[in-house]
């Protein structure tokens, strides 16, 4: 009976699976043909029609994104866990979104973007849907500049948080700063941001015990925007060389390792 209630459940976690991945494709569908008909006004309004999704539509593909998360838990765990599988999946149901009109898109996002940072911070595995949007030309930019908003904020956490979840917030700033490489008309998302980034990283090093993200941070960041593509963040960088150096020649002076040491002849080599 054992074995014949654990094949059971194998096959309804197998049949899950596969209705779940049916069920994307078919809403996917569905959100295209909403996303892309218009909605006509009161004829007295006295507007046009508008393409997209009503106010309303909005909070129905922002409750897909909330419900829908915790569904792929299924993915990643029990005896036929397959992060190919998972990543296939994920990369569905991303796909659902990028069809939104982009105003629509941004819509559901600055509401859902907190709930999609928590889960990727419980499972990395989720981490496929943000690299399908900064890799999709039609949102890449849009989606930047709302995690990149986030991420922002989130500067303190890189020394106060657990080592996983400072490293998946590191990630997460790659994964922008790579976005930028990628498409360069993604330049104006970081240009605003630039500055903060660079002051709070070496505030924020120079107070920790373990500022080693932050240098971290700094280079890639310095990667991202080096090889004189982007005139636009050169000019909001400049400024900040007299007192980035002299502040990376001190905190190399006091670095205890020797792998923090390396890190921050790096980043003094590179400016």
């Amino acid at each position: 009976f054992a074995s014949d209630s654990t094949k059971s459940a194998a096959d309804s976690t197998r049949e899950c699976k596969q209705l779940l991945k049916t069920m994307i494709l078919g809403v996917k569908t569905v959100v295209w043909s909403v996303s892309n008909s218009r909605m006509q006004p009161h004829p007295l309004a006295g507007v046009q029609a508008m393409k997209g999704m009503s106010e309303e539509e909005c909070l129905l593909v922002a409750r897909l994104v909330k419900n829908g998360l915790p569904c792929f838990v299924i993915y990643g765990t029990g005896p036929d866990a397959s992060p190919q599988e998972e990543k296939e999946v994920l990369d569905y149901f991303a796909g659902v979104f990028t069809v939104l009109d982009l105003r629509n898109f941004k819509q559901v996002f600055e509401l859902q973007m907190p709930t999609l940072y928590e889960r990727v911070r419980a499972n990395s595995g989720m981490l496929t849907i943000l690299q399908h949007f900064l890799a999709n030309s039609n949102v890449s930019r849009p989606f930047a500049e709302i995690l990149l908003s986030l991420l922002v904020g989130k500067l303190p956490e890189l020394s106060a948080a657990p080592e996983a979840e400072a490293a998946t917030l590191l990630r997460l700033f790659k994964l922008v700063f790579g976005s930028i490489t990628l498409f360069p008309e993604n330049e104006p998302v970081l240009r605003p941001h630039l500055a903060t980034i660079v002051t709070s990283a070496l505030r924020y090093a120079s107070a920790s015990p373990s500022p080693a993200h932050y240098y971290s941070l700094l280079r890639a960041l310095f990667k991202s925007i080096g090889g004189g593509k982007f005139e636009s963040l050169y000019k909001e960088f400049l400024p900040l060389l007299p007192s980035l150096l002299p502040g990376l020649i001190h905190a190399h002076a006091r670095a205890r390792t020797r792998a923090l040491r390396e890190v921050l002849l790096e980043l003094c080599l590179t400016l």
